[in-house]
């Protein structure tokens, strides 16, 4: 079967399937020597018990023309964006990053400078959440891609999953969503805004993601039930965290805290931006009610609730209380 037919997720649990067996067997072997698997592969990053703390481990991979552009992103602002991607899965854990692993698929052609200036970004994003580079491996290749893994801590009071939201919950999202999809259409389409704040504003969004690495230690610190970043739009994730729970989840989309440059450039589609466009790597998490308000009384960044979890469906409302029929449309590399 052709894979645009089958499908990025998939593919991912097909080839887990595959593997299942002889993987289960070695994590058992680990578990015997003192490396206790105790969150699989399929959640924001694994966690792993050691004699001290819990850790965690997440990969991902930019390639040149499928996540980014060179004509309209810097190297500078691709090696920071590649550690922050990574750093938003470590954060949604509710996990301190501690070390990261830089993979690179080069070719002839790639300047030195530019794989300077690469680095330099690199450690800029680094040096604000104290993350040290540790090694990494260079490879040659057609396609330029950069390839991070992340690395984390967790203390022994727990680990936030996708699998922990609980029917009453309250449904809540650190800061604004939607902008990052916006600057992404305004570069690869050349879109021309009028409003060179929006503009501006939009593809910094993009280019320069910020990971709530405090936030996710916080949401956990503070009791929160489940969390994850939102990386492939968010009915797209919150549609993964609600089958991990085996909930459903009622979104008033009145209560979105859509970007208000976003509704600035793009008037007709800002609600589908918001909801389907993705890179946001804003936590969406839940939590019960006196937990909620204890979270949003002790973060700084903006808390907005959405929405309850409830027993089925992701239903979404208008402000009268009319459902909307908007298709889930996240992200899927093959698709």
């Amino acid at each position: 079967m052709n894979i645009s037919k089958f499908g990025e997720f998939n593919l991912i649990n097909h080839l887990m399937e595959v593997i299942s067996k002889d993987n289960l067997d070695i994590i058992n072997n680990l578990s015997e020597l003192g490396y206790v698997l105790s969150v699989p592969s399929g959640d924001d990053s694994a966690v792993w018990n050691s004699l001290d703390d819990s850790h965690v481990v997440t990969v991902d991979a930019l390639v040149d023309n499928v996540h980014f552009n060179l004509d309209y992103i810097s190297w500078e602002q691709l090696g920071s964006k590649s550690v922050s991607v990574n750093l938003s899965d470590i954060a949604a854990m509710g996990a301190k990053p501690i070390f990261i692993t830089i993979n690179l698929g080069i070719n002839n052609e790639i300047k030195v400078e530019d794989l300077t200036s690469l680095y330099l970004g690199i450690m800029n994003k680094c040096k604000i959440y104290n993350v040290a580079v540790i090694g990494g491996d260079i490879v040659k290749s057609r396609d330029f891609f950069i390839s991070i893994s992340a690395y984390g801590a967790l203390k022994q009071n727990g680990v936030l999953k996708r699998s922990g939201a609980l029917v009453n919950d309250l449904i809540a999202i650190t800061g604004n969503i939607g902008s990052s999809y916006g600057g992404y259409k305004i570069l690869s389409e050349n879109i021309d805004i009028n409003d060179k704040l929006a503009k501006d504003h939009l593809i910094n969004s993009h280019n320069n993601p910020i990971p709530r690495v405090n936030e996710g230690l916080e949401l956990l610190n503070l009791g929160a039930n489940s969390a994850i970043d939102i990386s492939d739009g968010l009915l797209d994730d919150l549609n993964k965290l609600c089958k991990s729970s085996n909930v459903g989840a009622e979104i008033h989309s009145n209560d979105l805290p859509i970007d208000s440059y976003l509704k600035i450039a793009f008037r007709d589609d800002y609600l589908d931006y918001a909801l389907n466009g993705g890179e946001d790597y804003e936590l969406l998490f839940t939590a019960q009610n006196d937990v909620m308000k204890k979270i949003k009384n002790n973060i700084n960044t903006n808390i907005t609730i959405i929405g309850k979890i409830i027993e089925k469906e992701i239903i979404i409302l208008d402000e009268l209380g009319n459902e909307i029929n908007i298709d889930p449309k996240g992200w899927d590399h093959f698709k």
